[in-house]
């Protein structure tokens, strides 16, 4: 039985771990659409996903993101049932994207309201492809645009907050008709009414004014105070939206329904908890005393009242200085408060060493010390219970002996560490220990040495036990600098190298000289006196050997590539300037032949002269190096047409590049591609029209007006639409 129960366990287990990983695979693919008959398991899933996203910048993000997926529902149900339920699943994710908004600081919130107004505009968009919801909810339908271009035009001004996109939208849920009849009829005269200036019909919620009560203040007005010239659609639902000049000054700028009623202005109340409670400095800076706490009331008062009022310690941190610094008495711990004090009280107090990690007792301790004490830390010898009993550790003092013990020593006494004969126990027994003392022998022993002795170590020559007998060693010496020694033994013009490269260490003789291994590769330096009238001024060794000077023979290789350095006198007259080379070989100056790439003759023009008015640029663009004949212009590297070919254009011609519409084999058949319709108001293919400046810039107010679109416009809520034209009318049809 119990077997049983455990695997009936681990079989739900594992269906809810399935069923989990199910539906968050479900709700990152959003495969599914509204009006989709198992979307509703897919919507729960990207639901549940958003209520488990704890990072508000995160949270944000996946709510546009949803947004995004339910626009895109509406063109894949247009024309459908299914419309209805796609606009409700949009409706409820325009509030979701615009709440998830409130939550993010201006620097993460600026990227995000820049792409939830682009949303918005293709929700526009995609609302004017629908045609079974207007005809089976007009009311909620027509709300739906009302809230869409108010929150629109909100959104655009960036010089709003992002509290004023939090309004009641006024927009009833769509719930499909079966059986709603779809007439065409009504769509085309539909187009033939301005649908602003339509009523809602009599006794429907919309003529009842149900998406917006007129209660308390609101009752009493009449419909011209916020329809004016009979507009109905597009009339803000949001109080500020005619109240925002009824704020007094350095009002708080969110929606007025966050403290007033409808029923009157005064009894006010604010709600912190629908707002963003964590910023009360936005409001209450001007309520603070002088010199209070810089941090957020919410960290000692409640929303209710400002007192009582309770600071938590916890919340704020750990920097104690912040606020305490004035209450320390003078010559007090630079430290934190928390290092001696609790939070409760100031007394008693206890300072916590290892809590600190108080390493450096020197800095609150060398008051304490007695003249001519220790540099060191304290604990060095004492502890941090009490100063006594102290006990010096050599070891934790390290090896500088002579920190402490120099007004220890004798007259003219050994100036190095005391450890190199001293022990740490007691003085006596000192011994000497030259390995410990270092190679270092004259430091101690110059005053030792002979008239012009030997400058360098004692131990080149000398053992630690005795003086004598001594030996010369060049080897232990590393002696390889022979002329140190024996500059003086040399006789007039003599070698200037070192004797080594000649003699050995045993005698003088018998001497020979080693060019390899004095590297003697400077020929010159010893033999220019050996050289006859106007010779090779190079080295020796380019002809020579160093056996004997005959049987010489001059070798290129050897010599460099520099073939100008002897034989500029047998160039002719305005010959090649470059290196001989570039024509001719080693063995004779017959035959020549001129190797362009040898030469690294990319720079043709430095050569060769060219015609009048011939391209300016290098001969290898058109010609080959065999002969001028048979040139061909390779377009491919040449971008820049207009370089060349302005001269061919005809007057009143496209100022563009040439590739723009021909190719570079024949200026005909040439193809200008241009989305926009060329025939649109008459253009009839005069690119003037549009173009009055012959560019690629372009006007549509040689034929349309614009004072009268700027009006228009304005209505609608769209700004800054000038310059976007084609953002809405790609084709030059209304959307």
């Amino acid at each position: 039985m119990r077997s049983k129960l455990i695997f009936f366990l681990l079989v739900l287990l594992l269906t809810v771990v399935l069923g989990l990983m199910g539906a968050v695979g479900l709700a990152a693919a959003g495969p599914l659409h509204a009006g989709d008959p198992f979307f509703p398991f897919q919507d729960l899933a990207e639901q549940g996903v958003a209520a488990l996203t704890r990072n508000d910048y995160d949270y944000a993000v996946y709510r546009m993101d949803l947004l995004e997926r339910r626009i895109h529902d509406l063109d894949y149900v247009a024309g459908s049932q299914a419309e209805m339920k796609a606009l409700d699943s949009l409706r409820w994710e325009m509030e979701q994207s615009v709440n998830g908004l409130t939550y993010l600081s201006e620097e993460q919130l600026a990227p995000l309201r820049e792409r939830l107004v682009k949303d918005l505009q293709a929700l526009t968009a995609a609302l004017a492809k629908l045609n079974v919801a207007p005809r089976q909810a007009p009311e909620q339908f027509q709300a739906l645009q009302g809230y869409l271009a108010e929150l629109l035009a909100r959104a655009s001004d960036f010089s709003q907050p992002v509290s004023a996109l939090v309004f009641d939208p006024s927009v009833a849920g769509f719930s499909p008709q079966p059986g709603a009849a779809v007439s065409s009829a009504a769509g085309s005269a539909a187009g033939q009414v301005d649908p602003k200036q339509v009523r809602f019909p009599s006794g429907s919620q919309g003529a009842m004014h149900a998406f917006f009560p007129l209660e308390g203040a609101h009752a009493g007005l009449d419909c011209a105070a916020c329809h004016a010239n009979g507009r109905y659609a597009g009339t803000p639902v949001a109080c500020t939206g005619c109240h925002s000049t009824d704020a007094p000054e350095n009002h708080y700028p969110g929606e007025c329904s966050l403290c007033h009623k409808p029923t009157k202005w005064s009894q006010a109340d604010f709600n912190h908890q629908a707002f963003d409670t964590s910023k009360c400095q936005e409001c209450h800076t001007k309520d603070k005393p002088a010199n209070h706490f810089e941090g957020e009331c919410s960290q000692c008062h409640s929303t209710s009242a400002w007192k009582p009022a309770n600071f938590n310690h916890v919340g704020a941190g750990q920097d104690c200085a912040a606020c305490h610094t004035k209450d320390k008495p003078a010559n007090h711990y630079a430290g934190q408060c928390s290092a001696c004090h609790s939070s409760t009280a100031w007394l008693p107090v206890h300072f916590n060493h290892a809590a600190v990690k108080a390493a450096d007792c020197a800095s609150c301790h060398t008051k304490d010390k007695p003249a001519n004490h220790f540099a060191g830390q304290c604990s060095a010898c004492h502890s941090t219970s009490a100063w006594k009993p102290a006990t010096f550790s050599h070891s934790n003092a390290a090896n500088d002996c002579a920190a402490c013990h120099t007004n220890d020593k004798p007259a003219n006494h050994f100036a190095g560490q005391c450890s190199a004969c001293h022990s740490t126990s007691t003085w006596k027994g000192a011994n000497f220990n030259h390995a410990n003392a270092g190679p270092d022998c004259a430091s101690c022993h110059n005053k030792d040495k002979p008239a012009k002795h030997y400058a360098g170590q004692c131990s080149a020559c000398h053992s630690s036990t005795a003086w004598k007998p001594a030996s010369f060693n060049h080897a232990a010496a590393s002696a390889t600098d022979c002329a140190a020694c024996h500059t003086k033994d040399k006789p007039a013009n003599h070698y200037a190298g070192q004797c080594s490269a000649c003699h050995n260490t045993s005698a003088w003789r018998p001497a020979s000289f080693n060019h390899a291994a004095a590297n003697a590769t400077d020929c010159a330096a010893c033999h220019t006196k050996d050289r006859p009238a106007n010779h090779y001024a190079g080295q020796c060794s380019a002809c020579h050997s160093t056996s004997a000077w005959k049987g010489a023979n001059f070798n290129h290789a050897n010599a460099g590539t520099d073939c100008a350095a002897c034989h500029n006198k047998d160039k002719p007259a305005n010959h090649y300037a470059g290196q001989c080379s570039a024509c001719h070989n080693t063995s004779a100056w017959k035959p020549a032949s001129f190797n362009h790439a040898v030469a690294g003759a990319t720079d043709c023009q430095s050569c060769h002269a060219r015609p009048a008015n011939h391209y300016a640029g290098q001969c290898s663009q058109c010609h080959n190096t065999n002969s001028w004949a048979g040139a061909s212009f390779n377009h491919a590297n040449a971008a820049d047409c207009a370089s060349c070919h302005t001269k061919d254009k005809p007057a009143n011609h496209y100022t563009g590049q040439c590739s723009q519409c021909h190719t570079t084999s024949a200026w005909k058949p040439a193809s200008f591609t241009h989305t926009f319709p060329m025939t649109h108001g008459g253009a009839n293919g005069n690119c003037a029209t549009c173009h009055p400046g012959g560019g690629s810039d372009f006007t549509c107010f040689n034929c349309h007006n614009k004072t009268e679109l700027d009006k228009k416009h304005a209505e609608k809520g769209i700004q800054n639409y000038a310059a976007r034209c084609m953002d809405c009318h790609p084709t030059g049809r209304k959307p």
